[in-house]
């Protein structure tokens, strides 16, 4: 994990002792007793405040903190892996360097999509501009990652595709994840992922699965055939993740078995949460559209088998920006109506089909 400064090893040396005082002669006799004073009461240490119980009370707290310029409050919220990389001096600087720069906090945004409750980035408003403050807690609810960060610049315009598409599937599949607000799609709000789709299957009961759905192949896409939505040049295959039990998810390997194709220098479809050992393509072939290039399965941060499906500009999920996808003609059904729409795009619920 990436620490906000540095580590700085600090050494602690005891300091010699001072001399002892020469001894007090007793008073003279005629002098009257004085009662000995009364031992004082030890100090008692002040409590440790109680860590934060998510990281969104420990937006707040950090907030408040860094609006009082107490650097020894929030250094006493940071786990010990935190103040063994960063000394109470250096975490000071840093307060004294963001208040005086930016002044008072006003307001904190979370970025959009973003629930866990244990990471978490904000911008912030203040007197003198924005921030951004990236946090962590640990299992034990302390401050396990801390960083600011200027803003980052504008996102541009989404762009929509100019290649003619495709649907990645045979048959009627369901957009449970599409559109361009974050009520209708949780992916909005991630760079790469601003058009992205989530697509199941369910049946005439609304359920994607049959029986208890306690395994794969209970889902009714769970082994589908996965399309390439048009002509390209396979980028990237990244097969070998084991699928996931329903129910549970790898957030190691987030996007499990997936392949990136490159249809133009600005336009890369990625297709993820693939069976392993059914890929059907390696990095550096050409694809025709509508070429099968794997099955769905369960792999990745996924509870359940589905198609996460993304148009993005560039390779590199880190770094590309995602793109709208547009496709020829598609028949949809919403509402309890079908009609064959062109120039159609993701939007949820919508039961979607080839004509």
């Amino acid at each position: 994990m990436r620490r906000l400064l540095p580590i700085l090893a600090l050494s602690l040396l005891p300091a010699c002792a001072p001399a002892l005082p020469p001894p007090v002669p007793p008073p003279p006799a005629s002098c009257p007793e004085v009662p000995a004073a009364a031992p004082a009461a030890p100090a008692v240490a002040a409590a440790a405040p109680a860590p934060p119980r998510d990281v969104a009370e420990a937006k707040d707290r950090v907030f408040a903190l860094m609006n009082a310029g107490d650097a020894p409050g929030l250094y006493q919220l940071l786990d010990a892996g935190m103040q063994k990389a960063v000394s109470a001096e250096q975490l000071a600087g840093v307060v004294k360097h963001f208040v005086a720069e930016k002044g008072a906090w006003r307001a904190a945004t979370r970025e959009p999509g973003e629930t866990s409750p244990s990471e978490g980035t904000w911008t912030v408003d203040a007197e003198r501009g924005q921030l951004r403050v990236w946090i962590v807690v640990d299992a034990e609810h302390h401050i396990a990652g801390l960083r600011f960060k200027e803003p980052a610049p504008p996102a541009p315009p989404v762009a929509r595709s100019a290649v003619p598409l495709s649907l990645p599937f045979h048959g009627e599949w369901r957009v449970f994840w599409g559109g361009d607000k974050v009520e209708v799609n949780h992916h909005v709000g991630f760079q790469d992922q601003r058009r992205a789709t989530d697509l199941d299957i369910d049946g005439p009961d609304g359920r994607t699965y049959k029986g208890d759905g306690k395994a794969n192949a209970d889902y009714l896409i769970y082994g589908k055939e996965v399309l390439a939505v048009a002509d390209g040049t396979v980028e990237t295959v990244v097969d070998g993740v084991p699928d996931n039990v329903p129910g549970s998810m790898n957030k190691y390997v987030t996007p499990g078995n997936y392949v990136i194709v490159r249809h133009t220098p600005a336009l890369f479809s990625a297709y993820m949460h693939l069976q392993p050992g059914k890929i059907r393509v390696k990095a550096g072939a050409r694809v025709k559209r509508g070429a099968a290039l794997g099955l769905v399965g369960n792999s990745g941060n996924s509870s359940e088998p589905h198609l996460h499906f993304q148009l993005m500009d560039g390779p590199d999920q880190n770094k590309a920006w995602g793109v709208e996808a547009v496709f020829d003609r598609v028949v949809v059904t919403r509402g309890g109506k079908s009609e064959t729409v062109s120039g159609y795009t993701f939007l949820k619920n919508d039961r979607i089909r080839s004509p």
